[in-house]
């Protein structure tokens, strides 16, 4: 064979090749678009989409790659390293009246939010009023601050039924259309203070029927319809302060009844509608000062009967029907001093048997008490 058939052969051959490897090319899983996510075996080999060797490189196949970044390597959105769709999320976060719905739907996929987390000034003022917190539905624990504040539009923290934990404080400040806590049923614990003040319309705290503990100071302030606690009557462990104080139509302390130690101080002061305090029938001991002040219509302090000690002052001043003091009878130590005074009903006997029995108390003032009983 000459050499131009040569040549002519040759190139026959090699186009051959081509066509015949462009043909099968065209039978092969995943040359047309969508084929690997059809569910049909295209190129007859009996492996199906993702299954088939030839489909394995395609994007769709590919998965999440699991990273723990959200680089561009990430085959598409949604995997658990992506912004939005993380259980646990990093950081602390803000919802305010600017971009409120962006805020909220930057955490709605959160469970667990590492940081803290503010929800302040929401007002029905603002382009984007807050009413509800449903977004946060997912949420179950905070590991900072929990603040809830000024949000005078938010009509209840139903959104928040499945939070079972404040790492640190709980703040519920200043929402003026809020009539019950009963979307914080599943609180079991919070790790800082828990405050709860100034509304008009919430008149219990049955929403916080599943706290046990609280690490910080429990304050109960300027409640005016809070007219009992009893939502606390699981609440067994309190480390910090309790005050409860603005009150007016508080008449009774009973969900304290499974309180046995205070690690702080007792405050009781301003609550115009509490009769007596038998709920704290529990307490043995204060670790910091007792102060009672400022009860209009408390008439005995029996519920301090299982009282034996008090770590710091103890206060007990103007209380205009308080009539004795033998609520104290087993209180023998008081490491500050005492101010017993200004309680127009309570007689000055009463007060000076306390004192010849308490072995270990410190300096007293006992001035404006009742002289003629």
């Amino acid at each position: 064979m000459t050499g131009p058939q040569v040549m002519r052969t040759s190139l026959c051959l090699t186009l051959a090749c081509v066509v015949v490897a462009a043909c099968a090319s065209e039978h092969v899983e995943g040359y047309l678009a969508g084929q690997c996510t059809d569910g049909a075996d295209n190129d007859g080999d009996t492996q199906v989409d993702c299954e088939d060797l030839d489909c394995q490189a395609a994007p769709d196949c590919l998965g999440d790659d699991d990273t723990g970044d959200d680089d561009s390597g990430d085959d598409d959105s949604g995997d658990d390293d992506d912004s939005g769709s993380a259980t646990t999320c990093p950081g602390s976060y803000i919802v305010d009246s600017i971009e409120t719905g962006g805020d909220l739907a930057l955490i709605a996929d959160c469970e667990n939010i590492e940081g803290s987390l503010y929800i302040i000034d929401t007002g029905l003022s603002h382009q984007e009023g807050l009413t509800n917190i449903d977004e946060l539905s997912n949420l179950r624990s905070v590991g900072g601050d929990l603040y809830i504040r000024d949000n005078d539009g938010l009509a209840n923290l139903d959104g928040l039924a499945g939070l079972t934990s404040v790492g640190g404080a709980l703040y519920i400040w200043f929402n003026d259309a809020l009539t019950s806590l009963d979307g914080l049923s599943s609180l079991t614990s919070v790790g800082g203070d828990l405050s709860i003040s100034i509304y008009d319309a919430v008149s219990n705290l049955d929403g916080l029927s599943s706290l046990t503990s609280v690490g910080g100071t429990l304050q109960l302030h300027g409640n005016t319809a809070l007219a009992d606690i009893d939502g606390l009557s699981s609440l067994a462990s309190l480390s910090g302060d309790l005050l409860i104080d603005g009150n007016p139509a508080l008449s009774q302390l009973d969900g304290l009844s499974s309180l046995t130690s205070l690690g702080g101080s007792l405050e009781i002061s301003g609550n115009d509608s509490l009769a007596q305090i038998n709920g704290l029938a529990s307490l043995t001991g204060v670790g910091g000062t007792l102060s009672l002040s400022h009860n209009l219509v408390l008439a005995d302090i029996d519920g301090l009967s299982s009282l034996t000690s008090v770590g710091g002052d103890l206060s007990i001043r103007t209380n205009a029907v308080l009539a004795n003091l033998d609520g104290l009878s087993n209180l023998t130590s008081v490491d500050g001093n005492l101010d017993i005074s200004g309680n127009q009903a309570l007689c000055q006997s009463s007060v000076d048997a306390f004192l010849a029995a308490c072995t270990s108390c410190g300096l007293a003032n006992t001035g404006g008490n009742n002289d003629g009983c």
